[in-house]
């Protein structure tokens, strides 16, 4: 049977290349080992749906466009990866029995089509750019039935515009990202690199395995940020959690030049903009936004430190009203803008709300909130740092200590979720909240910052320095170790 009879659109419009899906299936029937090599270039879940073969097609599977532009090289990939999963060998013979007892031999063609295949094999040493061009077709014909799959929802009755546009968003990220492959390596080659890693520990230059925060003994606890993280950064109000997740985000984007997203629902980007201007400068917010005439010294450090901070990575959306579903399509959108995205802050959590969903209640919303937030950080592979208010709990606690006063999870506010879906809950508490000289700068003051909860490390505390007047928080010295 023909090709053109074994299409899924009746025209040959789409994007293809039969001579080279034939040439790679007669590859992999000559030589089995070129299965795996095959199997690390192909998309995994259009993989998945052809190995699966008619229980696939039953359930309807049509979200995902199949490799094989042709249905017989669909079938007959299909069938050659059940062989290869249950270890028997591949030729003729076998494949011919296999799509038979699956219903599919006739129309593939029969046993001379299946034999016909290893005549347009001119080399075996091509498969690999076989598979790279079957990919590439294969993602532009997915991008077509993308917008054509989005156009019949949008032209629904019943369809709502902000979940279209996700779907559709996630749907073309999800074709355009690459799989990262990862091959086996001989155990001496990382134990080499792991011996060198603790001489340099010892020597105090090893490099953290995670993104440093600017923070000494934070990241000594936590090793870093990790990729796919949620951070929860929570506190009362006016305790500095803006002014520390800036801090942080100065220290990546500024310091070690990688891409940061801010998106703030509380504070305006001028505002942002002025903390981290002032910061830089090492100039007293108060006299800046106060009536207080600047000297031309702390004018001319502003201008410098605009200098700095204007060509830095940063990206800032500052919507005052933000849903789960409108973070994570911005949040796709600049990953794909900028694929070496870092870092995400969001500044806070309980401004978000859940999208078109109702719910009984705010825990539920909130709980829905965290959730997305997670899926983000696993979805782009970066931390993700969420603030979060505290509830009162903490402020009428019993005793006169200080410890009794130190925020707790269970202070968390509106969700038990937060805590579930969190990788590490730092709080952050001072016995002085901001307190102002008449020039409107601010005394240092002690800080704790609490690692409340770490997935995969210790808890405990640690103290900085918080200096107001240029809003941010600082390493205390440290001991000499």
């Amino acid at each position: 049977m023909s090709d053109d009879l074994l299409q899924d659109s009746p025209t040959l419009s789409l994007p293809h290349n039969l001579q080279v899906e034939r040439a790679l299936l007669g590859s992999l029937i000559l030589d089995n080992r070129q299965i795996d090599l095959v199997l690390e270039i192909f998309h995994p879940e259009a993989v998945s749906m052809a190995r699966q073969g008619n229980a696939a097609r039953r359930r309807g599977q049509n979200h995902i466009e199949p490799l094989f532009f042709s249905q017989a090289h669909q079938r007959v990939f299909g069938s050659i990866c059940r062989l290869y999963d249950a270890g028997t060998g591949i030729d003729l013979t076998t494949l011919a029995e296999e799509l038979n007892r699956q219903g599919d031999l006739e129309l593939v063609g029969g046993a001379p089509y299946l034999a016909s295949l290893e005549d347009d094999v001119f080399s075996l040493t091509q498969v690999p750019e076989y598979a790279r061009i079957i990919m590439e077709k294969w993602k532009l014909r997915s991008l077509i039935r993308a917008t054509q799959l989005i156009s019949e929802v949008a032209a629904s009755s019943d369809a709502r515009a902000d979940e279209v546009i996700e779907q559709a968003e996630k749907r073309i990220f999800e074709i355009a990202l690459d799989r990262v492959q990862r091959d086996f390596v001989q155990i001496g080659e990382p134990l080499a690199e792991q011996l060198i890693e603790i001489e340099n520990r010892k020597k105090g230059v090893a490099e953290l395995p995670g993104l440093p925060t600017g923070f000494r003994v934070l990241d000594r606890m936590t090793t870093g940020l990790r990729p796919s993280q949620l951070i929860i950064l929570a506190a009362r109000p006016s305790m500095g959690k803006t002014a520390l997740a800036l801090n942080i985000a100065a220290h990546v984007a500024f310091r070690r030049g990688q891409t940061v997203g801010i998106f703030s629902l509380e504070m305006s980007a001028s505002e942002l903009i002025t903390r981290l201007m002032c910061t830089e400068a090492r100039v007293s917010m108060g006299r800046v936004r106060g009536n207080f005439g600047l000297r031309r010294d702390e004018l001319d450090a502003i201008h410098e430190a605009a200098e700095r901070i204007e060509k830095a990575p940063l990206y800032i959306d500052d919507a005052s009203s933000l849903s789960a579903m409108e973070l994570r399509a911005k949040a796709r959108r600049l990953k794909s803008r900028c694929p070496e995205l870092a870092l995400i802050i969001v500044d806070y959590l309980q401004l978000m709300t859940g999208g078109g969903a109702r719910y009984d209640n705010r825990q539920q919303e909130v709980s829905e909130i965290s959730r997305s937030l997670k899926q983000i950080a696993r979805e782009l592979n970066v931390p993700v740092i969420a603030l979060s208010q505290l509830s009162r709990q903490s402020e009428q606690r019993q005793g006169r200590g200080v410890k009794d006063k130190l925020p707790r999870l269970s202070d968390l506010r509106e969700s038990g979720a937060i805590e579930q879906d969190a990788d590490i809950v730092l709080f952050i508490h001072r016995e002085r909240n901001m307190a102002t000289d008449e020039d409107g700068s601010h005394e240092p003051e002690l800080a704790t910052l609490r690692i409340g909860k770490q997935r995969n490390g210790p808890i405990g505390d640690t103290q900085l320095l918080f200096r107001g007047e240029f809003t941010e928080f600082v390493d205390l010295a440290l001991d000499s170790d």
